[in-house]
This record gives structure tokens, sequence and C-alpha cells, in this order.
């Protein structure tokens, strides 16, 4: 197996576990607004799950850029960026302040929506890079 494909494997694997989470935090934020669970267990589920997504995204661009593929490298960098972003303005920790009145501010509901999205298209895009990595490899 070589360098190429082992980098699109881990990233399948590590995507995989990134679609995950931004359905866990969907899933919490219902069940949020069903009463299931209350403000201060949602946000520490969310707060443990936060920080393995944003640093993960930040991995993946390094691993594509140190096994020179350009394309998923570039696919991977938005994502990057945005946990950065939110990682140094502090934005990512969800506070029990934050939910008044048993909802879920609308931009969590869009960014969690919007994170699954890009997710699964990369999850596709990943499995690609797999597979054409493979057969170049046997050839």
């Amino acid at each position: 197996m070589s360098v190429t494909s082992s980098v699109c494997t881990l990233a399948l694997l590590l995507d995989a576990g990134l679609m995950f989470c931004a359905l866990g935090s969907i899933i919490l934020f219902s069940e949020f607004e069903q009463h299931v669970i209350n403000k201060e267990d949602l946000c520490v589920t969310l707060n443990k799950l936060a920080l393995a997504e944003h640093i993960v995204p930040i991995f993946l661009p390094v691993a594509f850029l140190l096994s020179l593929q350009w394309l998923a490298f570039v696919v991977s960098v938005p994502m990057a960026v945005y946990s950065i972003k939110k990682f140094r303005n502090k934005t990512y920790l969800l506070a029990v302040t934050e939910l008044k009145f048993r909802r879920v501010p609308a931009w969590r509901w869009k960014e969690g929506w919007s994170k699954l999205g890009f997710y699964l298209l990369a999850f596709f895009f990943y499995l690609y890079c797999m597979l054409c990595a493979l057969l170049d490899a046997s050839n």
C-alpha cells in the first residue's frame, strides 16, 4: 500500500468519524428541543464532541500536503480554515446561556447541517481518491 492510499484511507476513516459527530450534534439539538435532555447535559456532551470535531479537520490538509495530493488538499482546506477561525474566536464551545426557552440558535442548526453535508461530499471524494490510489498502486 502506497503513502497516497494510506493517507486517503486515513482521511476516509476520519471523515466518517466527523460525519458521526455532526450527525450526533444534530440529534442532540433535536432531543434538547423535545425536552429529552437538559441544557447542562447538552453542553457537556457537545463540548466533548467539539474539540475532536475542530482538531481533525486541521490535521487532514497537513496530511494531504505532506503526501503531495493537491486536489484533496484544496478540498480539505475550507473546513480547516473554518475550524481554526472558530477555535481562535472560542466559538466552538456551546454555553448554557446560549440556550434560551428550550430553543437552539438557528445558526447552530445551519452549522450542523452544513458540516454534515460537507463531510458527506468529502467522504465520497476521499473514497474516490483512495480507490484511484489503490488502482494506481496495483498497476
